[in-house]
């Protein structure tokens, strides 16, 4: 009985006292590789773009973009920061006037803009 209780308590403490994953995976820089456009139907969909911009998460919990991350834009002429919570999928910038949500798939970040019909930028890890 008693060799029984000690087992129970490893298996819990084993099950309970480990996060799972342990890293962010988001760390790391991603390239600006499509938007999303949509015409005001509903049958949008993601473009290849050529653009320079990228985003890096850093394991502090800052971003930082060579580009203007609070508005959907291509050009790389005003970079901006902030930071990210990896668990809400938000970042807060005091660039920006707008808390952003992203999205998280693997190797691919997309962020979410405040936009009248969607207008998402898709970012590759490089």
């Amino acid at each position: 009985m008693k060799r029984l209780l000690v087992i129970l308590s490893i298996s819990t403490l084993l099950f309970t006292g480990c996060k799972r994953g342990g890293e962010n995976r988001i760390i790391g820089q991603y390239h600006l590789v499509q938007v999303y456009a949509d015409p005001g139907d509903g049958n949008g969909y993601f473009t290849e773009v050529d653009s320079d911009k990228t985003l890096t998460f850093y394991a502090d919990g800052r971003v930082m973009c060579n580009g203007n991350m609070c508005v959907p834009t291509l050009s790389t002429d005003n970079p901006t920061s902030g930071v990210y919570s990896s668990d809400d999928l938000l970042i807060m910038s005091d660039d920006c006037s707008s808390t952003l949500r992203f999205q998280s798939f693997g190797d691919e970040i997309i962020l979410e803009y405040t936009c009248i019909e969607r207008c998402d930028h898709k970012y590759v890890r490089e």
